[in-house]
């Protein structure tokens, strides 16, 4: 009979079986924690955990299945295995689950395998399936668990990727430059394709030769390898530059840029290297440079003033502005260093604009005048750019400032040239217009006086007074209407070599007489003076006119002067003209009173047709015009200097005579006796009035004579009757075909053709370019019986010249 158990002994069991009560406890409390944690684990995983028998039944599955095929745990429960995956991928499990089963149980890993499942919406969609066989405590299968993976992102990745690598391979095959991986020892492992037109080198036949075989020059051998060599310490890339060896041919000049390839163990395994023909970006940059050197001399040698200013210091200042300003160096960088040398009207408006710019952080200009160092204020332009921190911060204005004292004065140079231009061009058009008018007024006035020639030849004695009157006023009419010739510069001009000393001399008795006593005449004459080509009669003009209205500026008297002197006629003292007045050597013509003067507003008109400052009924105001015609003419420029209260001085500009023998124009002579004859002439002008008495003038000197007013049909009759036909007097300013066609088309069907022209006025050398297209002779209307008389007969016998 067993002992009975003492009190202590049973207290004692007690205490054991409490504690192993608690530790049951605690083991199931940490079952279902863990079991809660797993299931937890399981619930919220991405992948979808399952449970399967060997029979392909599924014990367990996490809602993640949702997410991932669309289906419920519940769901996917009911669909056989074989349905629920491609035959494809049904065929892999089953194969997979029977190579598991048949291993030996040490060798029974876990396996991966990629499958494709079919989704609720009938999809296919990649995932991985990661499993194991489940083992009870013998160690024999009873299950399979694992998870599901959607690989869908990583395959197409992996499909990118292949992609990638294939558009590499073949933009490596494609590109010029050339790809190079390289070993840590140096030892090509990959050359591109590209290598063949770059270098003459065979790709394959590279593989294993070393890198440096590549460089030309031991210099660049010794630098890139040391660059390489710090790769593998940085393992950061770069590039270089270094003269490429080809296998043949002349070496040239490649860029390298360089990366490393690094490992699994953080070390570099490899070096990628692509290399770039550089040669004309070389040349590129060495004219670059060149350009950039030929920029920095010329700025080096500009007075540019260049600063830095952040609103109250300037942290950089040039040299070019201290010495400019003549502060000291040693000076404080403070604003005060501006503001004592800008000018004290400038500053309020500078400060605000460059304070109100900074504040916005604009570029922006600034005009002001500074003081150069010896007191004198010049006008500046300054422009001015924000420039900022790298992390956008305002740091200051940067800019230079320019002296533009020049340019203002040359922008108020070219305001005052487009007020001449503006002048010159309004001459123009009076000019047009005046000689348009002077020519249709010289074909009225040949109609009268040519009639009143006429009649006087026949009248008697008690109307011969009267029609003579008639005869001198078309002699005065066309003396006005040589001045407005003269004005539009449309005239024809006799131009002789002449000494400007000796017309004056000529004219100092008649001056004398023509102004009063109380004005004194001075002659400064340059006794070397040179000869200029002009019309002795228009020089007799111009010193008359600036003479009669040197009088009417001197009504209590004065001095009046007029000098010669040789000059030269330079571009930079008169560049400011509007003159047709060739540069070089010339003759000086001034003309000085010491009368009342103009002012500014009357000086810009004086030239202007029509103006004057006389009272109405004393003076047409076209008296400088012509002045300002004639020396236009002359190929000449005039200019006045007046002030009001100190007299007025006219300098007229003449070129030099060069040529010496080429006299244009013989003087008329008188003649004594109307020349006559019995040959026929041809009469060709559109004004009736002027063929009715050019007809009835070469009748009555025996002429027989056609007529027509225009030249198609002169062209016409004399081509049907050039062998009665011995002269032809020819306008030019005709309708339709113009005189000078007409002339050329004569001349073209009879090269002997005998053409006198007769015109109201003609361009300036026309008469010479008439007459030496063929012409035998030129009268200007309006003329007299006696002067056409001549002319017919001098060119019937075979004399030739112009009337």
């Amino acid at each position: 009979m067993p002992e009975k158990s003492t009190y202590e002994e049973l207290e004692q069991r007690v205490i054991e079986l409490e504690q192993e009560n608690l530790m049951h406890r605690q083991l199931k409390d940490q079952l279902e924690k863990s079991e809660k944690e797993y299931r937890l684990f399981a619930e919220n995983s991405l992948d979808v955990i399952w449970a399967l028998t060997l029979d392909g039944e599924y014990t367990y599955i996490s809602p993640s299945s949702v997410a991932l095929v669309g289906f419920t745990p519940e769901e996917l429960k009911k669909i056989p295995l074989e349905n629920s995956v491609t035959p494809e991928s049904y065929s892999v499990i089953t194969k997979t689950i029977a190579e598991a089963l048949e291993s030996p149980p040490g060798e029974r890993s876990p396996v991966i395998i990629e499958v494709q499942q079919y989704t609720r919406d009938g999809s296919v969609l990649d995932v991985e399936v990661s499993a194991s066989l489940v083992l009870d405590d013998s160690g024999k299968p009873t299950g399979i668990q694992g998870s599901t993976r959607d690989i869908s992102l990583r395959k197409k990745a992996q499909d990118s990727l292949k992609k990638s690598e294939e558009e590499y391979r073949l933009l490596l095959s494609s590109m010029n430059d050339v790809v190079v991986r390289v070993s840590p020892e140096g030892n090509i492992l990959y050359v591109s394709p590209s290598i063949i037109e770059f270098g003459r080198y065979d790709p394959e036949g590279e593989i294993g030769s070393d890198v440096s075989n590549y460089f030309a020059d031991e210099e660049d051998l010794v630098r890139g390898l040391h660059l390489l060599e710090a790769i593998f310490e940085s393992k950061k890339g770069g590039r270089f530059e270094f003269l490429f060896k080809p296998k043949t041919g002349e070496p040239f000049y490649v860029e390298n840029s360089y990366i490393p390839i690094i490992g699994d163990n953080n070390e570099v395994v490899e070096i990628q290297l692509v290399m770039r023909d550089i040669t004309e970006r070389k040349k590129v940059e060495n004219a670059l440079k060149e350009s950039e050197k030929k920029l920095s001399d010329l700025l080096n040698n500009t007075r540019l003033l260049m600063w830095a200013f952040d609103g109250k210091y300037f942290s950089y200042l040039n040299d070019e502005w201290y010495h400019y300003s003549g502060q000291d160096l040693a000076l404080p960088r403070t604003v005060e260093r501006w503001t004592e040398v800008v000018h004290p009207d400038d500053i309020d408006a500078a400060w605000r604009i460059w304070k109100e710019n900074m504040e916005a952080k604009v570029e922006h200009d600034n005009y002001f005048r500074l003081r150069r160092k010896d007191g004198v204020y010049r006008d500046f332009y300054s422009h001015a750019v924000p420039i900022f921190n790298g992390d956008g911060s305002f740091k200051h204005l940067q800019g230079f400032s320019v002296d533009i004292t020049e340019q203002k004065l040359a922008e108020e140079e070219v305001k005052k040239k487009e007020a001449q231009l503006q002048r010159s061009q309004k001459m123009e058009s009076v000019g047009i217009l005046a000689g348009g008018i002077a020519h249709e007024f010289n074909n009225l006035l040949f109609v009268v006086s040519g009639i009143a020639e006429l009649l006087l030849i026949d009248a008697v004695s008690g109307t011969k007074s009267n029609l003579k009157e008639i005869v001198n006023a078309t002699q005065r009419g066309s003396k006005l209407v040589r001045q407005l010739l003269a004005f539009s510069r449309k005239a024809e001009t006799d131009f002789l070599r002449v000494i400007l000393n000796t017309e004056i001399n000529k004219m100092e008795t008649m001056l004398n007489q023509l102004l009063p006593r109380m004005i004194k005449i001075d002659l400064d004459l340059d006794p070397d003076l040179n000869p200029v080509k002009a019309g002795p009669g228009q020089l007799e003009q111009i010193i008359m006119n600036l003479s009669t209205n040197a009088q009417d500026a001197m009504p209590e008297g004065g001095l009046l002067t007029i000098k010669t002197e040789n000059g030269e006629f330079s571009f930079e003292e008169h560049r400011d003209w509007t003159a047709g007045l060739p540069y070089g050597k010339c003759v000086i013509l001034t003309v000085s009173d010491t009368g009342l003067g103009m002012d500014k507003k009357t000086k810009e008109h004086i030239f202007d047709p029509f103006f004057t400052t006389k009272e109405i009924g004393k003076g047409t105001g076209l008296g400088l015009s012509v002045i300002y015609g004639i020396i236009k003419g002359h190929q000449g420029h005039i200019v006045c200097e007046s002030e009001p209260g100190a007299g007025t001085t006219f300098k007229v500009f003449f070129p030099v005579a060069v040529d010496e023998n080429k006299i244009s124009i013989a003087r008329k002579k008188k003649v004594k006796q109307l020349p006559k004859g019995t040959e026929t002439l041809l009469i060709v002008d559109d004004e009736e009035g002027v063929v009715h008495v050019l007809e009835t003038m070469v009748r009555r000197l025996g002429y027989t004579s056609f007529s027509t007013n225009c030249g198609e049909a002169a062209l016409e009759l004399y081509t049907e009757k050039h062998n009665e036909i011995d002269l032809i007097l020819l306008d030019l300013g005709m309708p339709g075909m113009g005189g000078k066609k007409c002339l050329e088309k004569l001349i073209e069907f009879d090269k002997n053709v005998k053409v006198v022209i007769a015109s109201g006025y003609s361009e300036e050398g026309q008469i010479c370019d008439e007459i030496d297209a063929g012409a035998r002779g030129y009268v200007v209307k309006p003329f007299k019986i006696d002067v056409i008389s001549k002319k017919i007969r001098d060119v019937l016998d075979g004399r030739q010249g112009v009337s």
